[in-house]
């Protein structure tokens, strides 16, 4: 394999895993949000301001 491809698709995988690990670590405080069983820390992912909302619920930053 040429060094110019075998770069690109190392760095192609190298992306892929770090989209893996954003979701991995928001994915479950979402699922906690949309089950009502979210805790305090749930909500540090969002910024000090925002806002949820859903047909079920409204919360504020």
């Amino acid at each position: 394999m040429d060094p110019i491809r075998e770069a690109t698709a190392k760095e192609a995988h190298d992306t892929k895993n770090v989209f893996k690990r954003l979701s991995d670590d928001i994915i479950p405080h979402i699922l906690k949000l949309y089950g009502s069983s979210a805790t305090a820390q749930d909500f540090e992912i969002y910024a000090p301001n925002a806002t949820f909302e859903d047909p079920l619920m409204r919360a504020h930053g």
